[in-house]
């Protein structure tokens, strides 16, 4: 049976086939939810535990850098497990996984045609280092690190415009699978750690209320 796919943007909201709608996804900064299922994400965006409505955990994934199953526990009906976030879809039969513009093949570690991007390596994954890259584009890999040291480089940048208090100083650091933004003020150390930390981080010391311990 033919699967028609709903997107915004380039993200899949629901699928459909025929007439009947058989998932449907939820969004907010990212993947959030696939029907009643909640995925929690490791620091490469794949998916590691999933819960149900009710909380419960339904099933455990441990992965490779390149996508490869370590071990497994329970079963999550979701295709996006493998680089979920940055939108890697699991193609079932195939064993392939959509990356962007290419299917890529986790047992080998390569994509399976060749980048018309001739500038990059034809068939590498993330330049050999998926430990500290993810490639949404199947095109070209983004260095994970880097680009989370800007971001915080400048959202500590805009605290300072924001409070006109210089003090407002952080110490950058990101370890494994969880960002961490910490802020030294008046003694205090300030913690701000995964998804939620760049809201709370504007709305509590942008207004120089200090913040989350």
């Amino acid at each position: 049976m033919t699967t028609s796919f709903v997107y915004d943007g380039g993200s899949v909201l629901l699928e459909k086939q025929g007439s009947s709608t058989t998932a449907t996804y939820t969004y907010g900064n990212a993947l959030i939810r696939k029907d009643g299922e909640t995925p929690l994400f490791d620091g490469l965006g794949s998916e590691r535990t999933v819960t149900s409505s009710s909380q419960a955990v339904t099933a455990t994934l441990t992965l490779s850098a390149f996508g490869q199953t370590v071990a497994s526990s329970g079963s999550s009906t979701s295709a996006y497990m493998f680089g979920a976030t940055s939108g890697y879809r699991t193609e079932g039969d195939a064993g392939l996984t959509l990356v962007g513009c290419r299917f890529y093949d986790a047992q080998v570690g390569r994509f399976i045609t060749r980048d018309t991007v001739l500038t990059e390596r034809p068939y590498a994954y993330c330049d050999g280092d998926p430990v500290n890259a993810i490639d949404p584009s199947g095109h070209a890999p983004k260095d994970i690190k880097k680009t989370i040291g800007e971001l915080l480089e400048f959202i500590l940048k805009l605290i300072e415009i924001l409070t006109g208090d210089p003090s407002f100083r952080g110490t950058l650091t990101y370890t494994g699978p969880t960002t961490i933004i910490t802020v030294n003020k008046a003694g205090k150390t300030i913690e701000y750690r995964g998804a939620t930390w760049t809201l709370s981080v504007l709305a509590d010391l942008g207004k120089g209320k200090g913040g989350k311990k």
